[in-house]
């Protein structure tokens, strides 16, 4: 969604995002993306708001993932 390819147009993307996921998040897709914006302005730098793409792809990595617990730890 903060890519804005789930939908044709931004208001349908933003809707079904809205809906899907960032519901679960207590936020909107729009919030979400100033925050993502930071990260491919910054990509790999100090100022990169996300950094789990950093994160080594191993057993305990993804089990955290699939858990919700690297996404308690990250707003944590």
């Amino acid at each position: 969604a903060g890519h804005s390819n789930l939908a044709p147009t931004r208001k349908w993307n933003d809707r079904i995002g809205d809906w899907l996921v960032w519901s679960f998040f207590a936020q909107s897709v729009r919030r979400y993306r100033r925050s993502h914006w930071q990260h491919h302005l910054h990509l790999g730098g100090r100022g990169d708001t996300e950094t789990s793409y950093a994160s080594c792809l191993e057993n305990p990595f993804l089990v955290r993932a699939a858990t919700g617990l690297h996404a308690l730890a990250v707003l944590g």
